[in-house]
């Protein structure tokens, strides 16, 4: 299977645009290589919580939602991020805060993400609880700050969370690995000054 798999079988489910932009970038990042540098392989990590994954999909999370990691689809695929992008309700976020947060989470988890975008959110002004669920009252925050500059702010500090598990002295072989990530989020989403 390739990342061009996935992304046909996201748009023959008629997903939404964003959502499939979404995918286009999170899955180079998340995707693991065979030789060919096209052919998606399941990785295992030494030391890795997760289990085995495939295309970002750990099985700690997705083998108890039934995700088939002995025979995993595209279409496996487009389902669990799907679910993932409606449960953190990204499409209710404007385009680029709804893709950063999807993006984010899928590394550094989905409640501490919700959390650093209420936190960004109430350093430009918001008040909105920083409970780690994006409710109502959180996306209605979002819309009244600059797309940009708020998910500009929420990777700074996604940024400052991975330096601290660094500064930990934890997970330093991922250290290069998630800078990286950040950088090529924000370039693909142009939030690059």
């Amino acid at each position: 299977m390739k990342i061009q798999d996935i992304l046909i079988s996201a748009n023959i489910s008629a997903c939404p645009a964003r959502f499939r932009e979404a995918l286009s970038i999170i899955l180079p990042l998340e995707c693991a290589f065979e030789h060919d540098g096209e052919t998606i392989r399941m990785e295992e990590v030494p030391g890795d919580s997760g289990g085995r994954t495939f295309a970002g999909l750990d099985e700690a999370t997705w083998g108890p939602l039934g995700f088939p990691y002995d025979a995993p689809s595209p279409s496996a695929v487009v389902k669990c991020y799907e679910c993932e992008w409606n449960r953190l309700r990204c499409c209710e976020l404007t385009s680029t805060v709804g893709i950063t947060l999807f993006i984010q989470a899928t590394n550094q988890g989905d409640e501490r993400c919700e959390m650093m975008l209420q936190q960004a959110i109430n350093d430009y002004g918001g008040k909105v609880t920083v409970d780690g669920m994006i409710g109502p009252d959180t996306i209605r925050a979002a819309w009244k700050i600059n797309s940009e500059d708020l998910a500009r702010a929420f990777l700074a500090k996604s940024r400052a969370r991975y330096k601290q598990i660094l500064l930990s002295g934890r997970d330093l072989r991922f250290g290069d690995g998630w800078m990286n990530r950040i950088a090529l989020v924000a370039k693909s989403l142009k939030l690059t000054a």
